[in-house]
C-alpha cells in the first residue's frame, strides 16, 4: 500500500501556475507519482488546506465571498459526489463552522442554458460579519417605466 502524500499549499501554488518560479520542479515531482488514487494527493486535503484561509478574522473579508471550485461537477469518468474530494471538504468546512458557510450560488445555475462553470461558483457567507446586513445595492431599485 502506498502512503498518502499531502503537499504544502506552496506546492499547489507552484503546480497551478506555469509562470511560478518552482512550477517545473513541482510538476516533475507530481508527474513522478503513480496514477493510482492512493499515491496522488487528494482533492479533499488540498481543498481543506485552502479553506483554512477563511478561518482568518472576518475583518479581512467581505461579508460574502464568491469562490470557484473546479472539481465539483466532473463528468462521466470522475462521478464527483458529496462524499469525496472538494464537495466533502466543503461539507466538513460547513459542519465545523457555526457562522461561516459555503453554498452554491443557485441563481447562476437556475439561469436558462447556464454554462457549466455556473455550477462551480459557490458563495461563502460570514453571517457574523459586522456588515453582513448592510444593503449593498443602489438606493433606488425602481426601474424607470
Amino acid at each position: 500500500m502506498t502512503s498518502l502524500v499531502f503537499p504544502d499549499i506552496n506546492v499547489w501554488l507552484a503546480l497551478s501556475s506555469s509562470i511560478h518560479v518552482r512550477h517545473a520542479r513541482a510538476k516533475k515531482w507530481f508527474d513522478s507519482l503513480g496514477d493510482d488514487e492512493e499515491s496522488r494527493p487528494g482533492l479533499l486535503f488540498s481543498t481543506m488546506t485552502a479553506l483554512k484561509l477563511f478561518d482568518a478574522d472576518s475583518k479581512y473579508f467581505l461579508p460574502r465571498v464568491f469562490c470557484y471550485f473546479d472539481d465539483t461537477i466532473g463528468g462521466d469518468v470522475e462521478f464527483f459526489n458529496d462524499f469525496t474530494g472538494e464537495r466533502l471538504a466543503i461539507h466538513e468546512f460547513n459542519e465545523s463552522h457555526r457562522s461561516v458557510k459555503l453554498s452554491p450560488v443557485y441563481y447562476l445555475s437556475a439561469a436558462p442554458s447556464s454554462p457549466s462553470w455556473h455550477h462551480q461558483i459557490w458563495s461563502l457567507h460570514y453571517f457574523d460579519h459586522p456588515k453582513y446586513n448592510t444593503f449593498v445595492s443602489g438606493e433606488n431599485q425602481q426601474l424607470a417605466i
